[in-house]
């Protein structure tokens, strides 16, 4: 009887001991680690300036001002508020800053709020950015291929092995090629300014990228979006003053950062390869014109 006894005793204990373990298991598995077992609030964002709808120039200040608030942090500032662009990617964090540089086009304009916790909300509004030069001297059409220039580009190109550019073209000035044609300006990946053109008598486009030891020189034909294999990259070189033969040019233009193809796609592209026409392989007279249109509106004063 006595260890009848003693053995209900131990039953009992037992089954009080595991009441409590499992009664802290729950309780440690709901708030042990703060509050990642309860509900987080998303966090909200609103922007109050600029407002949707709103047109600029390319140029202007443009000041972007909103505010994010948290249930749990509060007021939102700094890195955890971040403002982007669907042309250009990140342009800025915190309540309120200015830009002034741009592009032309429509922007999507998103203020994404993020809290302690990861999550996240956003608020958005459209604006358009616009062209400088308002009343094109040129005939219409030609302006509009001018315009196909404008934008972000990829271009790559084949010496012995496989050589890139990124280019960023902006800005269409009111000066004109021998042909009629607007200058079209911007900046290469680090910042240097490049210039390029149409050529409405030739049909096609080039691009000049200047540098100390040589000058990259590049004449293509594109639809605004593609350049086919029926183009030539050429160099100059400084200290000979030599031209190189055409070497097979493609490029094409990018949004956000992000290729619309990957570059293994653009090499066996069987379409672009097909597209390959009749070019001339060494630079003649009146692609050295056209080089030093360029050349005087990037270094007016050579």
């Amino acid at each position: 009887m006595k260890m009848k006894n003693t053995l209900l005793k131990m039953i009992r204990y037992s089954c009080l001991l595991f009441v409590i373990v499992f009664g802290l298991m729950a309780i440690i598995g709901t708030n042990g680690d703060g509050d990642n077992g309860g509900s987080n609030t998303d966090p909200t964002a609103t922007i109050t300036s600029p407002t949707g709808g709103s047109s600029y120039t390319v140029g202007d200040t443009i000041t972007f001002t909103g505010f994010g608030s948290d249930s749990e942090d509060g007021t939102l500032t700094g890195s955890s508020l971040v403002w982007t662009s669907s042309i250009h990617g990140q342009i800025g964090t915190g309540t309120s800053f200015t830009r002034n540089d741009l592009y032309a086009g429509i922007h999507t304009i998103t203020l994404g709020a993020i809290d302690s916790e990861g999550a996240t909300g956003s608020d958005t509004v459209g604006i358009t950015i616009n062209q400088t030069t308002s009343a094109p001297s040129t005939p219409i059409y030609i302006y509009a291929e001018t315009t196909m220039l404008l934008g972000d580009w990829y271009f790559y190109y084949w010496i012995i092995s496989m050589f890139d550019d990124y280019y960023y073209l902006t800005d269409i000035s009111d000066d004109t090629n021998s042909q009629g044609a607007h200058f079209v300006s911007g900046v290469d990946e680090y910042g240097n300014f490049i210039s390029a053109c149409y050529w409405p008598d030739d049909g096609w486009w080039t691009l000049l990228d200047t540098g100390t030891i040589i000058d990259k020189f590049f004449v293509f034909y594109t639809d605004g979006d593609t350049i086919p294999n029926n183009s030539c990259y050429y160099h100059l070189s400084h200290s000979t003053g030599d031209w190189t033969e055409c070497y097979d040019l493609y490029g094409y233009k990018f949004k956000l950062g992000q290729f619309e193809k990957s570059k293994e796609e653009i090499i066996d592209d069987e379409e672009l390869r097909a597209a390959e026409i009749d070019k001339a392989e060494l630079i003649d007279d009146t692609l050295k014109d056209k080089y030093y249109q360029l050349k005087q509106l990037v270094d007016p004063l050579e």
